[in-house]
């Protein structure tokens, strides 16, 4: 519990840092304001007070100073300034840099538009001749840029001319300034949210989308704006771009195939020129390409992976942003794939992802190619058809990462479930086809009524569920009689016999039907072996492979927290260890102890779950646990099973005693040499991987 405390504390610690680097500073004592300005003016800082600076020096107490500095000047700058104060006297200094920086940057995007932060800094004035400032007209477009982006309604601004202004809820005058600096404006405007709106799009200092939806984060009016803005583009908000950093140039066929692995088609990878990388830079992130949280930055975007995820969910989030969350979850895989690779101070951002079709689309244009975005349509349009069934369908059962399953009525076999792959899964199409071919004759294996280039047709079971026990508490896991227990077992002894595994084999993918009995529906993870491990080892059993070129499902939220998800072989799910289950002659207590493990587990469940969550064990860790009389070592990582009589187990699994744990084994503590003498009558003809 020690080792979970610690681990607690330096995930507190972390958080508490990374919530430290943010605009707020503070002068350092014995610093005035006065001194800190003069000594900027004099070293020639491009810099400027960006408002509310008429009575500098003095500063009206509790207020802040709000900064805009070149990149190129932030370290004259922060060297006067501290994250924390040294006393109440210290004053307060917002800083924000020209591109965003971190801990520069507003919402983790620049302050201000690209172009507008440019023009504040170039054409800054003197006030009392020590002061920098923005010119009258900077003045005014920049307080209009922080009113209607920034604070929206908490600005005191009506949301148009003819509506009545709102209560007094702003901190400060801001419809009475831009009165004052009306005549300095460079056009029309009307003094309103809607009316400035306006004025800053034609002087095209208004932000991008992608920008503006991290804006309206605590700006009611902007959000519903974006709302209201937000076209319909069909099934172009699918479209989704990744912008390949310099850095990660040489990683770009790995990158590919982790997008695709997600559920996303890969429809073009882009080279960008000279040209074309100047403008993705200024049109995406706000412009902001730094490194970001990392020791070095990954460069400027190099190249365009465009992809579409067919089954993309438009439901916005809580903040009203619209974020494809399967971009999201393939952008921090491969970064972590890279910085596996690298040590901590090489570590950098590798790509960008656009949040949304609407944001791809505006990457897209800066490419300034008018054929880039019909070809892509044209693309898209053939992979829906492609995912359309060929009969009249009754029922979209599901849409994942793949495929699409519908249940449709077929003129020879009636009610059926016809499954259809994306172009890009073909390989699991091959695989669900081989075993309903070359498997039938095993049990569990569902027929096989027809199959073409991109889909198969199974019968439409009915779910009695007489092989769930009872949902394991605490969890939506299912534990299962200890005859599908068994039955589950033999099924890995088939597969083991044609040097064979199935990953993904959890409890959700069983069901009994009345005729048929009990199925295991999902088949796409069914591979070969190139050497067979024990049978406590076998990938089936542990749901996990050692080999790296394997195709493994996509680990979601659920699964991690869960540690009973991987294999449906965990005594909580089945009761029994594989060895016991696979027994020719089992005990006639078998059925007895398998129900008593199960209710144990059932029972404890919770506090397990309490445990994981606040004793600092991550689910489905590999941490390794001797029992009393083992021998164990550690040898930078992974631990080492020298011999003992006893059992080892892990956090996920137990492992009998005759298991041996290989020396320096890849973060997989409970490998055991791989045995090609064990069980198999050669291999069957299934798809390469």
């Amino acid at each position: 519990m020690r080792f979970g405390v610690r681990t607690k504390l330096r995930k507190l610690l972390r958080r508490g840092q990374s919530k430290r680097l943010r605009a707020r500073r503070f002068l350092n004592k014995g610093i005035s304001v006065d001194q800190f300005l003069s000594q900027l003016t004099a070293e020639g800082t491009r810099y400027a007070v960006l408002r509310w600076f008429e009575s500098l020096p003095e500063v009206e107490p509790g207020e802040d100073i709000d900064l805009l500095v070149a990149d190129d000047d932030l370290a004259r700058v922060e060297p006067l300034l501290s994250l924390s104060p040294a006393d109440a006297s210290c004053q307060k200094v917002d800083l924000y840099s020209e591109s965003g920086i971190r801990g520069t940057s507003f919402r983790k995007v620049p302050y201000f538009s690209q172009e507008l932060a440019s023009k504040i800094l170039d054409d800054a004035v003197l006030l009392h001749g020590r002061y920098k400032i923005p010119s009258p007209a900077d003045h005014f477009d920049s307080l209009a840029f922080h009113a209607v982006y920034h604070k929206g309604e908490a600005s005191g601004l009506p949301r148009k001319t003819d509506e009545p202004v709102p209560p007094a809820i702003a901190e400060h005058r801001y419809l009475e300034t831009l009165c004052r600096l009306l005549p300095h404006a460079t056009g029309p405007v009307e003094l309103s949210l809607e009316g400035l709106d306006r004025y800053l799009s034609e002087k095209g200092l208004r932000p991008r989308a992608d920008t503006l939806d991290r804006y309206q984060t605590g700006n009611a009016w902007l959000k519903e704006q974006q709302a209201a803005s937000r076209q319909d583009i069909g099934a172009l908000e699918g479209l989704i771009v990744f912008s390949v950093r310099e850095a990660a140039l040489d990683h770009v066929p790995e990158i590919e195939r982790v997008i695709n692995r997600h559920g996303l088609e890969i429809l073009r990878v882009i080279p960008l020129s000279g040209q074309q990388q100047q403008r993705v830079r200024r049109a995406v992130r706000g412009g902001n390409w730094g490194r970001g949280p990392f020791p070095k930055s990954g460069g400027d975007p190099a190249t365009l992976i465009i992809a579409y995820d067919y089954a993309r969910s438009n439901r916005p989030m809580p903040d009203g942003q619209l974020i494809n969350r399967r971009a999201i979850k393939a952008k921090y895989e491969v970064r972590d794939l890279i910085h596996a690779r690298l040590p901590r101070g090489e570590w950098f951002n590798p790509m960008h992802s656009a949040d949304n079709g609407c944001h791809s689309l505006e990457c897209l244009e800066a490419l300034d190619d008018p054929s880039c975005i019909p070809a892509l349509k044209t693309q898209i349009e053939r992979i829906d058809r492609q995912l359309d069934a060929p009969w009249p369908e009754i029922q979209e059962l599901r849409k994942g990462r793949r495929s699409r399953t519908v249940i449709v009525d077929h003129p020879v076999h009636g009610r059926a479930v016809v499954k259809l792959f994306r172009p890009g899964a073909k390989r699991f199409l091959e695989r669900e086809i081989m075993a309903r071919q070359e498997l039938s004759g095993v049990p569990l294996i569902p027929r096989l009524l027809d199959h073409a280039d991109n889909w198969f047709l199974s019968p439409l079971y009915a779910d009695t569920r007489q092989h769930v026990r009872r949902v394991l508490r605490g969890t939506s896991e299912l534990q299962l009689t200890y005859p599908t227990a068994r039955a589950v077992a033999a099924f890995v002894q088939e597969l083991r016999k044609r040097n064979l595994f199935l990953l993904d084999l959890t409890s959700h993918n069983l069901i009994t039907d009345a005729e048929a009995g009990l199925l295991i529906l999902d088949l796409e993870f069914l591979q070969r072996y190139r050497e067979m491990p024990l049978l406590e080892h076998d990938y089936t059993v542990r749901g996990e492979a050692l080999e790296d070129d394997v195709d493994v499902p996509v680990i979601t939220r659920d699964k991690r927290r869960s540690q009973f998800a991987k294999s449906i072989f965990h005594p909580a799910i089945t009761g029994l260890s594989i060895r016991d289950l696979s027994r020719p002659n089992p005990s006639i207590f078998g059925p007895m102890k398998a129900a008593a493990v199960q209710a144990w587990w059932h029972g404890t469940s919770m506090w397990r779950l309490f445990a994981l969550r606040f004793g600092g064990l991550r689910p489905g860790s590999s941490v390794v646990r001797p029992v009393a009389g083992s021998n164990v070592r550690k040898q930078n990582g992974p631990a080492t099973r020298q011999s003992s009589p006893q059992i080892m187990r892990t956090d996920r699994l137990w492992i009998p005693r005759e298991s041996t744990i290989a020396a320096g084994a890849r973060s997989r503590p409970w490998t055991a040499p791989i045995n090609s003498s064990v069980l198999g009558d050669g291999p069957v003809s299934i798809p390469e991987r």
